[in-house]
């Protein structure tokens, strides 16, 4: 496959939607159009693998962009899971990319959802099926917002991004017993917060999806 030689995209149009998952067309200033998936490339992909006694590298050759993908699983020295990431551009062209996780944690009825930012900040909604919220609205953070408390038999879920950049590179969640599972990560490189809350609307799963990102927003 031809690495696209144009980068700067002028027109991005939604040509199918199943379920959850969206493709996206793609058409570039040179007239190139390419079919792209929701959430990216990388999430759709199988990787080659290498295991060794501590650690498991999975790699990711991209044949459209000219990208190598590589990212390595292994324990952390304070007995956690760190996961180091390696994106690196191989062709001749700059290469306009946006990276960001999608962590899902299992939710409890009354966790919390723990984030660097205090009450009155700025967060933005950009979806929400019930809706609590107004899809589009830029409102003063409660923390109020993510505590997990959901209906049953009532499906919904929402995304949150905090438009400022994070002040300190975390996001975790309590659960009710008091345990806390926190994702920490390097927030001048990975500055952006998103949260995304699923209770049953989604594959019916009850989770909470940390999402931080290079820059905000996770869609093409």
């Amino acid at each position: 496959t031809e690495i696209i030689k144009n980068f700067g995209i002028a027109e991005v149009k939604l040509l199918s939607s199943v379920g959850s998952e969206n493709t996206y067309e793609l058409i570039y200033s040179d007239g190139t159009i390419m079919e792209y998936p929701d959430h990216g490339e990388v999430a759709r992909v199988p990787f080659s693998y290498e295991a060794t006694e501590n650690s498991l590298t999975l790699h990711f050759s991209s044949a459209r962009f000219g990208y190598e993908y590589t990212k390595t699983f292994r324990e952390s020295a304070e007995g956690g899971l760190q996961v180091d990431y390696r994106i690196e551009n191989r062709s001749d062209y700059d290469l306009d990319v946006l990276w960001a996780a999608h962590c899902l944690v299992n939710a409890e009825q009354g966790g919390q959802v723990l984030v660097p930012f205090g009450e009155g900040e700025d967060v933005d909604i950009m979806f929400d099926t019930v809706p609590r919220f107004t899809p589009g609205a830029r409102i003063p953070f409660r923390e109020e917002y993510f505590s997990t408390k959901w209906t049953e038999g009532v499906p919904e879920c929402r995304k949150f991004y905090f438009p400022r950049q994070a002040p300190e590179g975390y996001l975790a969640y309590r659960y009710p017993s008091g345990d806390v599972l926190m994702m920490e990560f390097d927030p001048d490189r990975i500055s952006c917060i998103g949260v995304w809350e699923n209770f049953a609307r989604f594959n019916g799963a009850y989770c909470i999806g940390f999402e931080p990102a290079s820059v905000g927003y996770d869609t093409v």
